[in-house]
C-alpha cells in the first residue's frame, strides 16, 4: 500500500510540473503556425501587388487566389488593405491561445511586426519566433 502512495505521488508530482510545461509548448507551436501564415499571407499580396500595382481589390474583387485566407483552427485572419498599404492581423480564436501572453499577431506591409495585448514577459521577437 505505502509503493502505491509513492507511485501516486511521483505520478502526480511529474504531472504538476510537466503540464505547465506542455501547454506552453503547445502554446509555442501555434505562434509559429500563425506566424508563418501571416507572412504567407503576405507573400500572397505582395505578389497580388506585383501584378495589379495596389494591394487593394478596388479595381474589382481579386481572383479567389489573392485573396486573404480565414486563418485557422486558432486563429482568425483579418486583413486591411489599402491601395499602397496593408495591414494583417490574427486574433485568437480559441480559449486556450486567447490567454496566451503574445495577444493578436500584426504584419504590415513594410515587414513591421508587432502585437497587440501583449503580457507578462513576452517580447515582439520572443513572439515571433526570431
Amino acid at each position: 500500500m505505502i509503493e502505491l502512495m509513492i507511485v501516486i505521488g511521483v505520478i502526480g508530482i511529474l504531472v504538476a510540473v510537466g503540464y505547465p510545461n506542455y501547454t506552453e509548448y503547445v502554446k509555442k507551436t501555434r505562434r509559429s503556425e500563425v506566424a508563418a501564415l501571416l507572412m504567407q499571407e503576405a507573400q500572397r499580396l505582395e505578389r497580388f501587388y506585383s501584378k495589379t500595382g495596389q494591394y487593394s481589390d478596388s479595381v474589382g474583387p481579386p481572383p479567389r487566389a489573392h485573396q486573404v485566407s480565414q486563418g485557422n483552427a486558432f486563429y482568425t485572419l483579418a486583413a486591411q488593405r489599402a491601395e499602397q498599404t496593408f495591414v494583417l492581423t490574427a486574433t485568437a480564436s480559441t480559449a486556450l491561445m486567447r490567454g496566451d501572453k503574445c495577444g493578436a499577431f500584426v504584419l504590415e506591409n513594410t515587414g513591421r511586426r508587432d502585437n497587440a495585448q501583449m503580457s507578462g514577459d513576452a517580447s515582439v521577437l520572443g513572439c515571433w519566433g526570431r
